[in-house]
């Protein structure tokens, strides 16, 4: 009986201990989008665009331009947009939403990695200067115990009359005006 008690006790902390883990990891997630989050609001995409995962192998060159295509086009959104007026945590909501995306690397390279494919998303409910209602979902990816964008959507509802248009006209701004 005494055994069978430890035994309990044992397995107790160890689900303590890796809660406290899974929640740690949590709350820096949190906290790094947290930290995105300030950055747009204050305008600064060129240090945001550092927050994004970027294949290992780019050279400095490659590394920059990619950071720089980040950084121009994320400016180019929010211009668009307006600045943020709003914002918080939300959890993802059941009406269907139109996306615009960001992201390092391409297409190869997310396919050559099919580790990195299980993304833990931060999802905010925002309202900017020209869009009252939208969402800003930032997709991580844990690398080295660093949490790392692997994806940025400005989404946009279905349910909005011009939502097609709008999202047409951003992902013209962002893929035709400046490509990758």
């Amino acid at each position: 009986m005494n055994t069978m008690r430890n035994y309990f006790l044992f397995i107790l902390i160890i689900m303590a201990i890796f809660q406290l883990k899974v929640a740690s990891a949590d709350n820096s997630l949190i906290m790094r989008a947290d930290e995105f989050i300030s950055l747009l609001k204050n305008h600064n995409y060129k240090e945001g665009a550092q927050f994004f995962h970027y294949p290992e192998n780019y050279n400095a060159t490659k590394l920059v331009a990619d950071q720089t295509a980040i950084s121009t086009k994320l400016g180019l959104l929010f211009e668009k947009i307006g600045e943020i007026e709003t914002i918080n945590q939300s959890p993802f909501p059941a009406e269907n939403y139109i996306a615009i995306g960001l992201g390092g690397g391409d297409v190869p390279y997310w396919s050559s990695h099919p580790e990195l494919n299980q993304n833990i998303q931060a999802v905010y409910r925002v309202k900017t200067k020209h869009i009252s209602d939208a969402l800003i979902v930032i997709y991580f990816v844990q690398i080295k115990d660093n949490w790392e964008i692997r994806s940025f959507h400005f989404e946009i509802p279905t349910l909005r009359p011009d939502a097609m248009k709008l999202a047409e006209e951003l992902t013209k701004l962002l893929y035709t005006n400046y490509p990758k």
